[in-house]
């Protein structure tokens, strides 16, 4: 009795709040990195065919990189992450995190400037950690130089024994 309950209960929330289509084939997916390459050629009706839904686009490599086919329009992303992705105009986003970040020569991920593509802000766990340290969130103040590794092992011991102070 109790199972068919629920049923009617998930029965009638769907119809009274509506039920968004999903896309199944994009959906809940992972094509961070290389593994979105084949994207471009994929038809657009493809990608239109509902809502892609937490589906992780990320490309870490570098910002602004155009996986998707030229001329998509249609598509809406829900709760996807974005970043360092170019989503062609014509496309919704509904949450989720559409960024362009880059590691910058403290070794840490910043996120930038969408037109100039210069660091702005540290992404915000690094920030609340470089605070917590007493160490510097401005990007003024990142080397000109890449860290050496013993350079990135003592900023790490300082951010770890900060993580510790709790």
């Amino acid at each position: 009795m109790r199972y068919w309950l629920t049923l009617l209960i998930l029965l009638f929330a769907v119809s009274v709040v509506g039920a968004e289509e999903h896309n199944a084939k994009y959906s809940c997916q992972n094509y961070m990195g290389g593994k979105a390459a084949f994207l471009k050629k994929e038809p657009i009706k493809e990608l239109q065919k509902g809502i892609i839904v937490g589906t992780c686009f990320y490309q870490p490599e570098r910002p602004n990189s155009d996986i998707f086919p030229a001329g998509m329009t249609g598509v809406t992303f829900k709760n996807c992450n974005l970043d360092n992705v170019l989503v062609p105009i014509g496309n919704t986003i509904i949450g989720g995190c559409h960024r362009q970040i880059k590691a910058q020569n403290d070794w840490s991920d910043w996120i930038l400037d969408d037109v100039t593509l210069a660091p702005k802000e540290l992404i915000p766990g690094e920030k609340a950690r470089r605070l917590k340290a007493g160490l510097s969130i401005d990007p003024k103040d990142i080397p000109v130089k890449q860290l050496t590794e013993v350079e990135r092992e003592t900023l790490d011991d300082t951010l770890n024994a900060a993580d510790l102070t709790d």
